[in-house]
C-alpha cells in the first residue's frame, strides 16, 4: 500500500488506498476477484501507474482469499489474557491482572 500511495498525489491517496480495501471486504473468493476487476477498471484512467502496480501483485494481494474464513477474521478487541486487557505501557496501572498473592513484608528504613 505504501509503494501504491508513493504514486499517488496526497489529495487522491485516501481515496486510492479506501477503493483498495475493499477489494480485502469481500466475503468470498469470487467477490474478491470481481471487487479487483472493479478497482483495476476505476483507477485505470487516472491512475494507471497504480493499476499496473496492482495488476503485477495480483497474485499476491489476492491469496488471502483462498485461506477460510476463520483464518482472516478479527474481533477488534484488545488481547484478553487472564481475563485483563493487555497494556501496550511497561508498566501495569492495575494489580487486577495480577494473582494475588499475600503482599511480602518489606522493612522500612528507621
Amino acid at each position: 500500500m505504501r509503494n501504491v500511495l508513493a504514486k499517488v498525489n496526497k489529495a487522491n491517496g485516501e481515496m486510492v488506498a479506501a477503493a483498495i480495501r475493499t477489494i480485502f471486504a469481500q466475503p468470498d473468493t469470487g467477490a474478491v476477484a470481481e471487487q479487483f476487476e472493479r478497482i483495476i477498471a476505476t483507477l485505470e484512467p487516472q491512475f494507471p501507474e497504480v493499476t499496473a502496480m496492482l495488476v503485477d501483485a495480483h497474485d499476491d494481494l489476492l491469496a488471502f482469499s483462498a485461506f477460510p474464513i476463520e483464518h482472516g477474521e478479527r474481533s477488534g478487541r484488545p488481547t484478553r489474557s487472564n481475563g485483563c486487557i493487555a497494556r501496550s505501557s511497561a508498566a501495569p496501572t492495575s494489580s487486577a491482572c495480577f494473582p494475588t498473592t499475600k503482599p511480602s513484608t518489606v522493612s522500612s528504613p528507621p
